[in-house]
């Protein structure tokens, strides 16, 4: 018999930009009366529009959680906003489902996890695949050991973005703006995900293991203040390494895969984490995405049978990451004459020539740009990495 939970009060932080993805899956828990959808906030006073009928549009956060005293506050907006938002709604009672990046460093990740752990709250984090079937079934044949002891994870993945991308909102392209971490990077916000399946992958047989270091070379193939395309080697405590190659100027799309090497097979969670295969052979696993805030919904109704899937705690590798990289020199300009561009769209496209090939060399050798002989690579910067708990 389905638990039905239509009191289960529900409230949104960001209605426009990423925050639009939760409008229609909010509707639907809605008529299956699995929640009541109170209240909307944003900036943007015209964002009210796009609210269904009965839930109440706010321009003031702390006015819609003192009104809505919402059960969960779902966070999406800009990621330097991310830790005072939930802060704010921790305070009133609510748990919180907060988008990635959860924070922009370290010590913010300690300090929500405190704010967490005082008010008696939960803070899941809505990287989704996390969530998902292909991702919870490589975790536990990880923790297992079936396909033996892991050493090292590639993280591929070649996507293509417009000028207009950059374009989106004052803070995308920068690192940091008007002196706020605003975190915005290949690696750490587009690519995210990929990268925080590959961190946790690296802790299912050792959760406390952690990052401690950083290999980077960060390159921008435009005028941004940050970088779009990345290759990195991240040491964790525990021996094993993560290597990274990605890109935002590909020649042609490739989604990213996280490819598992161990003692006994190698795994690859393919198509943004939808897909698994061990040693070539597909799984029988649910190609649909996760979505942390039905977990989270599972989890307030029968905690020992829906545990949380990405608590703030899980994703503490990731924001040691997120800090090493922001903590890296300035993204290296590639000179022009390894470029392309033209335009699409009604926007400029700059694809970096060669680098399909790169990123699925790199991938294979286990190897940095610079390590390939790439004529635009120069040698990674090494950056300490710092723990957030």
């Amino acid at each position: 018999m389905q638990v039905r939970d239509a009191g289960t009060v529900v409230a949104l932080i960001g209605v426009r930009g990423f925050g639009r993805t939760y409008l229609g899956p909010l509707e639907n828990l809605v008529a299956r009366e699995e929640a009541r959808f109170a209240g909307g906030c944003d900036i943007n006073p015209e964002a009210g529009a796009d609210l269904p009928a009965g839930t109440v549009f706010y321009d003031d956060h702390k006015k819609m959680l003192e009104s809505c005293h919402p059960d969960i506050t779902i966070v999406a907006t800009p990621p330097h906003t991310h830790f005072q938002l939930a802060v704010d709604a921790l305070e009133v009672g609510s748990d919180v489902l907060l988008e990635k990046p959860p924070v922009v460093s370290t010590s913010q990740h300690a300090r929500l996890a405190a704010a967490v752990r005082s008010s008696g709250r939960l803070c899941q984090v809505g990287f989704q695949a996390m969530a998902g079937e292909p991702m919870q079934r490589l975790l536990a044949l990880v923790a297992d050991g079936a396909i033996g002891a892991v050493t090292d994870i590639a993280v591929t993945g070649q996507w293509i973005r417009l000028d207009e991308y950059y374009r989106r909102s004052p803070w995308a392209g920068h690192r940091h703006l008007d002196g706020i971490v605003v975190a915005d990077g290949v690696s750490t916000n587009p690519f995210a995900h990929p990268v925080m399946n590959a961190l946790a992958v690296a802790q299912a047989d050792d959760p406390e293991a952690t990052p401690v270091a950083l290999e980077v070379e960060s390159y921008r193939c435009r005028d941004i203040a940050t970088d779009d395309t990345v290759s990195a080697r991240v040491h964790l405590s525990n021996g094993k390494r993560i290597h990274i190659a990605l890109t935002l100027c590909a020649e042609e799309i490739v989604e990213p895969v996280v490819t598992v090497h161990a003692t006994g097979g190698v795994a690859r969670l393919g198509n943004t984490g939808t897909t698994l295969t061990i040693d070539g052979v597909v799984q029988d696993v649910s190609a649909e995405r996760g979505r942390p805030l039905d977990n989270l919904l599972a989890h307030r109704r029968d905690p020992e049978r829906a545990p949380l899937m990405v608590s703030l705690e899980r994703t503490a590798a990731f924001t040691a990451y997120l800090e090493g990289m922001l903590n890296s020199p300035a993204p290296l300009r590639v000179p022009s004459e390894f470029l392309r561009q033209r335009p699409e769209e009604g926007s400029r496209r700059v694809i970096l020539t060669g680098i399909n090939q790169a990123i699925s060399t790199a991938g294979e050798e286990l190897a940095l740009f610079s390590e390939l002989g790439l004529k635009w690579a120069r040698p990674p910067a090494s950056v300490p990495l710092g723990r957030a708990e």
